[in-house]
């Protein structure tokens, strides 16, 4: 399989046609399909940074692992149904937007229903939180 990236801005596509033409003038004959899909970016590394962070909040203050809330929050929010079985999915393919989603569930969870608030690190206390959680990552 080849992957070719392009870019459309402003409703122009530039490269695209060469970069295609060329693909296909590589192919052996035969018959082949074309799937155009949009590209994601996974999560980020300061996603997960906050994520843990939050986490090892919510352990503490409950007094279990940051383990056992990721995988409860993973349980809560990113399982599904196949084939009559229940799949929980990890956060390591998540998309940036699908990782923000995550994080904002459990966000809303923790101040709803355990009464903590997670602050984000534009917060002002922010860097509190930090120097106090900070230790257990």
């Amino acid at each position: 399989m080849r992957t070719i990236n392009f870019i459309k801005k402003n409703g122009e596509v530039t490269n695209f046609t060469a970069s295609l033409n060329s693909l296909i003038s590589t192919l052996k004959n035969g018959e082949y399909s074309l799937l155009i899909k949009k590209k994601t970016k996974q999560r980020t590394i300061s996603q997960n940074k906050l994520l843990w962070l939050w986490l090892n909040c919510i352990a503490q203050e409950l007094g279990y692992t940051a383990q056992d809330m990721h995988d409860y929050f993973c349980t809560k929010y990113l399982s599904k149904e196949v084939y009559g079985a229940i799949i929980v999915v990890g956060t390591k393919d998540l998309t940036t937007l699908q990782f923000k989603q995550f994080l904002d569930n459990i966000k809303i969870f923790a101040a709803t229903e355990l009464g903590i608030t997670l602050p984000d690190p534009e917060d002002l206390y922010f860097q509190s939180f930090l120097v106090r959680y900070e230790e257990y990552l």
